[in-house]
């Protein structure tokens, strides 16, 4: 009968054993979220490594004048102002009518997959789509700006207005702030604008203001009445070139413009607020709420693992020999699957990357700015895969040393229990 019980008592060990391996597993990539994806410096350092605020001044440059230079009907053929009735026929024939009326409603819907079985249809028809003539940008005159003052020039106007120095203090200020709201630290959280304000008050905003005076166009004898005009009265103007004389002559009243514009920009723009991403209907359910109620669920996740650990104890150990052996078996385990899981993980984000999460981005958004979003984003996975190799090898050679330490016990010492 005691051979049965204790047999059985193995047996469910066992079953017991697995629970805590998987359970531990999971743990030690949970302990790793609040260490690493929920610390801020976890980001600064992200930043940092892939020189961001270097690198941050042309891919904006990129994405603004890719977004003036995009043409959304070479995207998605039902972004077309002009589609001929023999690719609508050829469309609804295709795709099938349900799907070619979800399209025509919502044409943001347009997929990769969309465009793989429209394939044929384009290269039937897709030379009869196209724009109306005539139609014009909404921001005609700013686009027209942008072009004349060329890529270059305009990554220098931003490194001017905000140095990479003081892009990386504001960024860092900024996260700091945003974390310290997330666990309730801080009441609101928001970006300084202090730092490009000072710049654009100051001689740099005079300086940026008249070189892109000086890369415009020359001006024609009715373009400089109406932009000396339009300057006078402190107008948006359409930009070009006037003559060194004029402009010297009211350099001072474009100084005294730019100061009144800089008035107006705040301090400092709030982004996250008490009420920020709360629900009206389900007061104390929002941003701050959710996250506070999952670092609960954080902490509390440990005792899921100890618990199995005390029933393995309750059922199996009885002497130091077989404790070490049971515990250093069991953390070894954990070790290595989480250790192997996390480099399956961290191996696997490019190909996952590409498949799964680059299809999705719209068209419109640059390679500059989806190779900053990889990079970063790798970055961090790093940091905190990196946790997760660390603690997985602490258990891990903590396993294997309780495991060789049992091997090496040539007394068994009879762990006291309470007679039933």
């Amino acid at each position: 009968m005691n051979k049965f019980l204790s047999g059985l008592a193995k047996f469910i060990a066992v079953f017991f054993s697995i629970a805590f391996v998987i359970s531990a597993t999971g743990e030690i990539f949970v302990i790793n979220i609040e260490t690493h994806l929920l610390n801020a410096n976890t980001y600064k350092n992200a930043l940092t490594t892939q020189e961001v605020y270097t690198r941050l001044p042309g891919i904006i440059v990129e994405q603004l004048l890719g977004s003036i230079n995009y043409d959304p009907c070479k995207a998605n053929p039902f972004m077309c102002s002009e589609i001929s009735p023999e690719f609508i026929t050829c469309a609804k024939t295709t795709l099938g009518e349900p799907r070619f009326e979800i399209l025509t409603v919502d044409a943001e819907q347009y997929t990769n997959g969309d465009r793989k079985i429209l394939q044929s249809c384009l290269d039937q028809y897709g030379s009869n789509l196209g724009n109306k003539q005539g139609i014009q940008n909404p921001a005609g005159e700013l686009t027209s700006t942008l072009r004349t003052i060329g890529s270059t020039q305009l990554e220098a106007i931003l490194t001017q207005l905000v140095p990479p120095l003081e892009l990386k203090t504001l960024s860092e200020n900024t996260l700091t702030e945003i974390f310290a709201y997330l666990k309730g630290q801080r009441d609101t959280a928001g970006i300084s604008l202090v730092s490009l304000k000072h710049h654009l008050s100051g001689s740099e905003g005079d300086e940026i203001i008249l070189g892109i005076i000086h890369l415009q166009p020359e001006c024609t004898p009715e373009q400089i009445v109406i932009m000396t005009n339009d300057l006078l009265n402190n107008q948006i103007v359409t930009l070009c070139k006037l003559p060194d004389l004029i402009l010297n002559s009211i350099n001072s009243i474009i100084v005294d413009n730019l100061g009144t514009l800089t008035k107006q920009i705040p301090d400092q723009i709030i982004f996250l607020t008490p009420t920020t991403g709360l629900n009206p209907t389900h007061p104390g359910v929002g941003l701050v709420s959710s996250l506070h109620t999952g670092l609960l669920v954080l902490h509390l996740f440990p005792f899921v693992p100890l618990f199995f650990l005390i029933l393995i104890n309750l059922l199996v150990i009885r002497s130091q020999k077989n404790w070490f052996r049971w515990w250093g078996v069991l953390f070894l385990i954990t070790g290595l699957l989480s250790f192997f899981l996390a480099i399956t993980m961290f191996g696997l984000f490019d190909q996952a990357w590409n498949s799964v999460l680059v299809p999705q981005i719209p068209p419109i958004v640059s390679t500059g700015v989806i190779s900053l979003i990889h990079d970063i984003t790798k970055t961090i996975l790093k940091s905190y895969v990196g946790g997760i190799y660390l603690s997985s090898s602490i258990l891990g050679f903590l396993g294997l040393g309780m495991w060789i330490g049992s091997m090496l016990i040539n007394r068994e010492i009879k762990l006291e229990r309470p007679n039933n």
